[in-house]
């Protein structure tokens, strides 16, 4: 007997004693009801167990409704009302809410509650989309069939990964009663190519189906629905001459004159094309050379068609007449007055002024011309004089004859109060140096100046202090050899009958010089022709600088018609060139000099032609080549400034990577798109866009890409798996095939349900896998994997199994390696950081190798660190990324059980990222166990049992001994009984 049986004894004599005190106690529910979601339809089992004494009574109740047994509900327990079930066989909505288990007996009360929810389901496809090959301008019809899932359900449509909306060439229409969505695009186009995929979605997830529609185009020979017709038109009237064509594809549209390729100068003569096929070009101002034979050319893929007229240019002469004549004209002194004079004629009169019967010089300063309008002219005289007094006439002459209108123009005086028109200015001056105080004053009659130094009239003596009248009221006060003792406040004050005018001035007289100093330098200037360029400096120094300006390094010739200069004062100057040519460009320098040194600034001055819009002279045209072949397109652009020039496919940008796809400039305007390795992918519109200020020019044509069709190639098959129950399996296959195969996974024949105990992940390199969480009983079977696409399919197939001896423990370094999450494609530009991570099963503790391009990496824990954690996360981190780290990377994990090894891209940012399915979050919840949780509770199940009969022998010895012998000292409690329900 061993100790455990002699405790066990004692324990019986205790609670012999001890059940005859306790006589009852309250419920207690050591199995409480749990919260479940369920599907309509689906059983609803809620179970509980529950203790004491006497035994306790359970009621169920939904919400506050009693529920008992009937056709549908069945309310259970056993023998002893410990343990309780209430089975609902099929749920309807009604069942879900919140439920309640009420214990009762004698003592107490006891209530145990939980939730029964509605069991969320993606929706799946019963019909899905399906490859369609049509006509042009056809109806598309794509139509699928959703077969389940939670509502609301929401569809989606794509077309080349875009969302397609409702709008008037697509109509998106539904049936919810049988789940039924269908998209019809009413009058397909060429554009409308390209692969349709369909998404349907709800709170549980979402499904897709995808498939290519090809629209096959119509072709047809350009013909001209309306041609030109041949036109008379007078000399400077303009015309347009337009055509409609049509044709498949849209007919290419070239004009000619005589023969030869029409320019289209965008001005004189301009081309349009718009909708429909309309073409036109209109041909401003028609002069004698416009004449002629006009042809247009259209051109597509199928043929040419051309329509020719005739347009005839009149020429009409016609004298000069003025129906606008001079005025006469009354004006004061130092105003301003406008002769205006308005002539016909054909051509176009050439007109002159007179004074007097002498011709007037128009000099831009006092006497301007200028022509306001065809025929309009008008002669302007600024600060007006008695000399301008006289008979002004107007001639107008043509090759038909001549015309003359004239109008006399009085000047009448009157008193003009004096002004200063150029004030004094402060001077610096050093000792030695001329002091030169100028003013320019205005007035009528002509003002009297008096000078004054410090409110003192100056003692003019013309030795050492001069005054000089240099006319038109320009006067000049000048202090030779000065001295400190001519420092002062100098002003001038001018007087006549109207009234008087006053200005001021400081003169200061220093011994030390000052070298000039550019506090404002020159600014390159970029202007077009006929426009002003005007170049500006301040300079500091003293004595104040002599300035002199330079063009090439020689010195320019101020000729105050197309050169000026200007003194603002305060040291800033302007030069100013009128009415700028090609002529004027050139580097322009302005030197400034004293007795103290001297400076210089330069600065270049650019004058832009006139800016022609692009134009090609070489158009693209259609391609078609055979997958993984190369091709290009070629275009020749002209324009000035020369065109900037963009690359697009189906109107976006192409990304132009140097390796898959190249621009060349081979220049003169040649350029080329070079597309290697053509794939199915580079199919589209492309298009070459030229632009400068002038304008925007484009061409379009279309590429195609032969796919390569390979039917689908398993090289590396499925292998049997013998898997401990509990643990995780992953069964995986490398496909190959064009396009890339879709792959379905089976077991025994039927589709597997991807949910959250088994996922499916795929990599660039075509290999699957699936990975089943937690293996149980029912996992156990054949397992295969399909492979399908147009060109045909493929299967392999392979059995899992238990262990033999699935009950025996692994030892942890038995386990192989396995990636639960792979490596990933990913994506970093040039000083970006990244991470490279995957995970392994802890349990396997393998070592942790990594390769880039298959050569191993060394680790220097700077530019690249790696870290391992608890969990079975693996990373590698990159910091500071340069294009030496862009390859492919590869991790293996390594024990004595085995290897394994997962592999991916980092690639630059700039490269399109394919989408691929992520599994990985699902992996995460994947716990590995040493032991099979079935075969360690198997063994744990038989120890027990064992135990229980081997001891059963023991106990019934003592009760025996128990009963027979010691009955007249104990006394077995009373037994209590429960009815059932």
């Amino acid at each position: 007997m061993c100790k455990f049986d002699l405790y066990f004894f004692v324990y019986c004599v205790y609670l012999h004693f001890s059940t005859n005190l306790i006589t009852a106690l309250a419920p207690t529910f050591t199995r409480s009801l749990t919260d479940q979601s369920i599907s309509i339809g689906e059983q609803l089992i809620l179970i509980c167990s529950v203790n004491g004494i006497p035994q306790p009574h359970v009621e169920f109740y939904r919400e506050n409704t009693r529920l008992l047994s009937s056709d549908r509900i069945s309310v259970e327990h056993d023998s002893t009302n410990t343990h309780w079930r209430m089975v609902i066989k099929e749920s309807v909505e009604e069942d879900y809410g919140r439920y309640r288990a009420v214990a009762r007996n004698t003592v107490g009360t006891a209530i145990s509650e939980s939730s029964v929810t509605k069991k969320t389901e993606a929706p799946t496809f019963e019909r899905g989309l399906k490859y369609t090959k049509i006509n042009e301008r056809d109806e598309i019809r794509l139509e699928v069939k959703v077969s389940s899932g939670t509502q609301p359900i929401t569809v989606l449509w794509y077309k080349d990964n875009q969302s397609i909306k409702q709008d008037t060439a697509h109509e998106i229409l539904s049936d919810i009663h049988t789940n039924t969505y269908s998209l019809i695009i009413k009058e397909s186009k060429i554009t409308d190519t390209g692969r349709y995929t369909v998404k349907a979605e709800n709170i549980a997830g979402s499904s897709e189906s995808t498939a290519d529609v090809e629209v096959i185009q119509i072709t047809e020979k350009p013909t001209f629905v309306k041609k030109l017709t041949s036109s008379e038109i007078n000399i400077n009237e303009s015309i347009v001459l337009d055509v409609t064509v049509k044709g498949q594809p849209s007919p290419e549209v070239s004009w000619k004159k005589n023969g030869q390729q029409l320019s289209i100068d965008g001005s004189h003569i301009i081309s349009r094309s718009e909708k429909d096929g309309n073409f036109s070009i209109t041909i401003s101002s028609v002069g004698v050379d416009d004449a002629g034979e006009y042809s247009c050319v259209a051109t597509n893929e199928v043929g040419t068609e051309e329509c020719r007229a005739t347009l005839t240019v009149k020429k009409i002469l016609e004298a000069p007449q003025f129906i606008e004549k001079l005025e006469p004209v009354i004006i004061k002194e130092t105003e301003t007055t406008s002769l205006s004079t308005t002539v016909t004629g054909k051509p176009q009169p050439e007109i002159k002024w007179f004074k007097d019967d002498n011709e007037i010089n128009i000099d831009n300063v006092h006497v301007f011309a200028r022509e306001e309008g065809v025929g309009h002219f008008i002669l302007t005289i600024k600060d007006i004089k008695m000399a301008d007094q006289g008979v002004y006439s107007c001639k107008a002459f043509n090759e038909v004859g001549e015309a003359c209108t004239e109008a006399s123009v009085h000047v009448s005086k009157h008193s003009i109060a004096p002004q200063f028109t150029e004030t004094l200015r402060a001077i610096q001056v050093k000792e030695t140096e001329a002091v030169n105080l100028s003013v320019t004053v205005t007035g009528s009659p002509t003002p009297k100046l008096t000078w004054f130094k410090d409110d003192v009239p100056i003692d003019i003596d013309n030795v050492h202090v001069l005054t000089k009248d240099e006319g038109s009221g320009h006067f000049v006060l000048t202090i030779k050899d000065a001295k400190v003792t001519d420092v002062g406040s100098y002003s001038c004050k001018a007087v006549n009958e109207a009234g008087e005018a006053y200005t001021e001035a400081t003169v200061n007289v220093s011994k030390e010089s000052v070298a000039p100093q550019f506090t404002e330098t020159l600014r390159a200037v970029q202007v077009k022709e006929t426009e002003a360029v005007n170049l500006s400096v301040t300079v500091t120094g003293s004595p104040t600088p002599k300035l002199t300006w330079f063009k090439d390094d020689v010195p320019i010739d101020i000729d105050n018609v197309h050169v000026l200069t200007k003194d603002e004062g305060s040291g800033h100057f302007v030069l100013t060139i009128k009415d700028a040519k090609v002529t004027d460009v050139g580097s322009y320098s302005c030197k400034a000099v004293n007795d103290a040194g001297e400076a210089r600034t330069e600065a270049t001055v650019n004058v832009a032609k006139e800016s022609i819009a692009p134009q090609f002279t070489e158009i693209l045209k259609p391609l078609e080549v055979t997958e993984g072949q190369s091709f290009q397109a070629h275009v020749t652009v002209t324009g000035s400034p020369a065109p900037n020039v963009v690359w697009l496919k189906d109107n976006v940008p192409v990304e132009l990577d140097s390796t898959h796809v190249i621009c060349k400039d081979h220049g003169d305007g040649q350029f080329t798109l070079v597309i290697n390795n053509a794939q199915v992918s580079d199919i589209g519109s492309y298009s070459c866009r030229a632009s400068n200020e002038a304008g925007i020019a484009e061409t379009e044509a279309k590429f195609s890409v032969i796919e390569e069709l390979l039917s689908p190639h398993f090289e590396e098959k499925l292998t049997p798996l013998e898997v401990d129950m509990g643990k995780p399996a992953m069964l995986s296959c490398t496909v190959i095939g064009k396009p890339e195969p879709e792959v379905t996974w089976f077991k025994d024949g039927v589709a597997i349900q991807i949910d959250h105990d088994h996922f499916s992940r795929k990599d660039s390199i075509g290999e699957h896998a699936l990975i089943i969480k937690n293996l149980r009983v029912e996992d156990v079977g054949s397992y295969s994997c399909e492979a399908v696409n147009k060109a045909g399919k493929d299967i392999t197939i392979a059995d899992v199994k238990f262990p033999k001896y699935g009950f025996e423990k692994t030892k942890t370094e038995d386990v192989e390696p396995l990636f639960i999450e792979p490596l990933e494609e990913s994506y970093a530009n040039d000083g970006e950081m990244v991470v490279l991570e995957c995970r392994v099963n802890e349990e396997s503790h393998p070592e942790i190798l990594w390769y880039k391009n298959n050569v191993p990496i060394e680790i220097d824990q700077q530019h690249m660190i790696t870290e391992m954690l608890d969990d079975g996360r693996v990373k590698l981190t990159i910091y500071n990324v340069t294009g030496e780290d862009i390859g492919s990377y590869r991790c293996e994990a390594v024990n004595k059980a085995g290897k394994a090894e997962t592999q991916a891209k980092l690639n630059y940012a700039r490269y399109m990222k394919e989408t691929v399915s992520d599994e990985s979050e699902h992996l995460s919840e994947i716990a590995i166990e040493p032991v099979a949780k079935a075969g360690g509770f198997l063994l744990f199940l038989s120890s027990i049992v064992f135990f229980l009969i081997a001891r059963l022998a023991c106990w019934l010895f003592f009760l025996l001994f128990w009963y027979f012998c010691c009955d007249h000292v104990f006394k077995f409690p009373p037994r209590y009984e429960i009815n059932g329900l």
